[in-house]
């Protein structure tokens, strides 16, 4: 089923672009209660899940990745203040940062949000940086019964 939108002076019926969902992966009741983010930093990422690339979960909008300022304007908050949440949100394993090309790119770990059948590949990065943070002293965090790849 296609949606649309009827054009009120004409009476045109018009199809609208299809949106996108994004699938919460994690049992966020459980994540909150146990204060695994601050509420700022769930703010950031729910803002930034609408901004999720189709399988990589690339933060990018209309196919242009996002850097720090691109996201700061998104949410409508100063670049420092992201810049201070990005870092805080890749110390917990919730963001990924790759360099390549000295461009960067920010990835959002699927275990918090998922936009479509994200890469396998994409998975194994977070769930290896998540051993070494365990193997460094951090406690693991777990949704349910699953171990989750993000740390506290």
């Amino acid at each position: 089923m296609a949606i649309v939108r009827v054009d009120t002076e004409t009476g045109e019926i018009k199809p609208r672009r299809r949106l996108r969902f994004v699938k919460a992966e994690c049992h966020w009741g459980e994540v909150i209660a146990m204060g695994v983010f601050s509420n700022a930093e769930c703010k950031v990422l729910l803002g930034l899940s609408a901004y999720l690339q189709f399988r990589t979960n690339a933060i990018a909008d209309k196919g242009h990745l996002m850097s720090i300022g691109d996201m700061a304007a998104a949410l409508n908050l100063d670049a420092g203040n992201m810049t201070r949440y990005v870092k805080a949100l890749m110390r917990k394993n919730a963001i990924g940062r790759w360099s390549s090309g000295g461009t960067d790119k920010y990835v959002m770990n699927p275990a918090l949000f998922e936009s479509g059948h994200v890469d396998p590949a994409v998975r194994k990065f977070f769930q290896q940086e998540r051993d070494k943070h365990l193997a460094n002293g951090q406690r693991a965090v777990y949704s349910g019964r699953h171990l989750m790849t993000v740390v506290q």
